[in-house]
């Protein structure tokens, strides 16, 4: 990704919305420079894609409150909801209008095309080790 001039952030770095949310998210992707707030070096206000790992206790808030203040993020373009425990991956797009639509994932064979960078992330690679077959 780097050709493309953006840049991976796992959770060693926070977020924040407008709304004023401050949260650590599993991973991030920003393109251009990085905007971090004044006051904390270690909280970014512009990824254009956030990857969420699910799990029974977070699930619920990563698909409700979470996205819709995630949503208020300019540069927000691309949403990742990773099950942890089966093969299955939400992916949420920020259309031109401003809504979002999503498709779903449920085979290692399968293909995520990712528009904002250009690229395509097959779910073997992402299951890798996780499941074999």
């Amino acid at each position: 990704m780097r050709p493309k001039g953006c840049s991976t952030f796992s959770s060693d770095l926070r977020v924040k919305t407008p709304d004023g949310l401050f949260t650590y998210l599993d991973v991030m992707v920003v393109c251009g420079p990085v905007s971090l707030t004044r006051d904390r070096p270690d909280t970014v206000t512009n990824p254009c894609i956030i990857v969420e790992i699910l799990s029974e206790a977070t699930r619920d808030y990563d698909r409700g409150e979470k996205f819709t203040l995630y949503q208020a993020i300019p540069t927000f373009q691309e949403y990742l909801l990773i099950e942890q425990d089966r093969v299955w991956i939400e992916h949420w797009q920020r259309q031109p209008m401003g809504d979002w639509t999503m498709q779903t994932y449920g085979a290692l064979d399968a293909i995520i095309s990712l528009p904002v960078l250009g690229v395509t992330l097959p779910l073997r690679e992402v299951y890798l080790q996780v499941f074999s077959s």
